[in-house]
């Protein structure tokens, strides 16, 4: 947990794979503003680092029902909901599973 200005960022998951760093994040403002839920991959070897805003949710407690299980297969993230009853209520307001393509990091410029 981290102060970033007007704004508090937490921890929402972390995966550690022999290529990639990964932590799922989310800012929550001063109320009204929105949440946002961020993915920050840093690629091991090279310590690049990629921060990609992958939702806004309307209230702070949504994000961690957007955040359960994270995978990674050819280069994108795949982050999975939670699996209860008030995720899948939640969820119905989100496109899921969440994606982030991790060719900009691998591929400087996003080519």
């Amino acid at each position: 947990m981290a102060s970033k200005g007007n704004a508090l960022r937490v921890t929402l998951r972390t995966k550690e794979t022999k290529k990639y760093r990964i932590r799922v994040e989310q800012d929550i403002p001063v109320h009204p503003a929105p949440s946002r839920v961020f993915a920050r991959i840093e690629e091991r070897a090279t310590s690049r680092a990629l921060e990609v805003p992958v939702a806004q949710v309307r209230f702070h407690d949504d994000a961690p029902s957007l955040v359960d299980r994270l995978s990674l297969v050819d280069e994108v993230l795949t982050i999975h909901p939670r699996k209860s009853f008030r995720a899948e209520l939640i969820g119905r307001d989100y496109e899921l599973p969440l994606k982030v393509s991790l060719r900009e990091l691998v591929e400087p410029g996003g080519g």
